[in-house]
This record gives structure tokens, C-alpha cells and sequence, in this order.
């Protein structure tokens, strides 16, 4: 008896290990953008050792609720040809960098393997729109002219997102998320992504 009592309280423990709320997550994700200006769709650059993917950090409020923090560079280049004559500036049309600063908070719609969650938040975003203009040919040098606009910008932004399991704690995340920035130029923004994360 004292050997299925033990089993019993064994098994009870299991089970309450097995469904731990684990508080913590942390994801990599990369993303693209579409800004609704006849501009083409583009992919996050990330360049080596100086872009990181873009990075989150989730707490769980409750069973359903998430407070979540994102953050990432996105590079976005315009070009009209080949990508290596972008240092020249010969196809250069313009370009987008800026940084994001997301914080929102999500809903866990259901607890199947693919799990929905949408998503409400307040995103700022900070950097610059460059744009080629002219070249002048002195001879023996070009000069090139350009103009900058720079972004300081808060805006809204409303998403759902995707979750399957992988291995153990390990899972991947499809997202689409819009935003709205209060800006006069550039206001709206289709950001679709693919983030792997870590729950503990």
C-alpha cells in the first residue's frame, strides 16, 4: 500500500511539473515589410556583425495573457539593379533603416498545438529614409546628392500569430502584424515574420 501511495504522489508531482507556467520566453525572428506605396516588398537585411535578427521577450502575465517587448533593425533597400552596385550608388533609389520598439500585449486563444494568439501594442520607431537624387561628374570625381528624412515616430499596431511546437521547450512562431505610426510620410507598414523561441 505504502508503495502505490508513493506511486501516486510521484505521478501527482509529474503532472504538476508537466504544467508549469513557464513565465519566460525568448525569441529570434525575421521579418519583412510593406509600406503601401507602390514600393515592393522587402526582407530584413541583416548584415554580419552589425545587425542582430530581431529579438523579443515575453512574460506571462497569466495562463492567456502576455506582456511582450520586441526589438530589431530593419534594413530596407530600394535598388533598380544588382545589389553589389549599391556602395557605387549607380542603381541606388532609396532605403529605409530604423530601429523598433514594440511593446504589446497578446491573448492565448486556444492550447492545441498550433496555438493562435492575437496581438495589441504601441510601437516607436527611430532612425531614417534616405533617397538618391543627383550626381554631378567634376572629372576626376562624382558627387552624389541626397536627401534624409528621419524617422521619430510612435504608431499603433495590431497582429495575430502562430505557434507550433518543436522539441521540448523550443518552438516557432508565424506572425503578420500592422502598423500605424503617426508620421506624415511612411504610415503604414504590413510587417509578416518567423521567429523561433524558448519558453522557461
Amino acid at each position: 500500500m505504502k508503495h502505490i501511495f508513493l506511486l501516486a504522489i510521484l505521478g501527482v508531482a509529474q503532472l504538476c511539473h508537466a504544467q508549469k507556467l513557464h513565465r519566460h520566453e525568448i525569441t529570434i525572428g525575421y521579418y519583412g515589410g510593406y509600406f503601401f506605396d507602390e514600393t515592393p516588398f522587402r526582407v530584413q537585411n541583416i548584415r554580419p556583425n552589425k545587425r542582430l535578427p530581431t529579438i523579443t521577450y515575453s512574460y506571462s502575465l497569466s495562463q492567456q495573457l502576455k506582456l511582450r517587448f520586441l526589438y530589431g533593425v530593419h534594413d530596407f533597400g530600394y535598388l533598380k539593379g544588382d545589389y553589389s552596385e549599391f556602395l557605387t550608388m549607380t542603381n541606388f533609389v532609396f532605403g529605409r533603416t530604423s530601429h523598433n520598439y514594440q511593446l504589446s500585449v497578446s491573448k492565448l486563444l486556444n492550447k492545441n498545438s498550433l496555438c493562435i494568439s492575437p496581438e495589441i501594442g504601441l510601437n516607436y520607431r527611430t532612425g531614417f529614409k534616405g533617397k538618391f537624387l543627383y550626381r554631378i561628374n567634376h572629372g576626376n570625381w562624382v558627387e552624389s546628392f541626397s536627401e534624409y528624412k528621419d524617422y521619430k515616430d510612435f504608431g499603433l499596431t495590431v497582429g495575430i500569430s502562430a505557434r507550433h511546437p518543436i522539441i521540448r521547450r523550443f518552438f516557432g512562431e508565424l506572425t503578420v502584424s500592422y502598423i500605424r505610426y503617426f508620421s506624415s510620410f511612411d504610415k503604414n507598414l504590413l510587417m509578416p515574420g518567423y521567429r523561433i523561441g524558448f519558453r522557461f
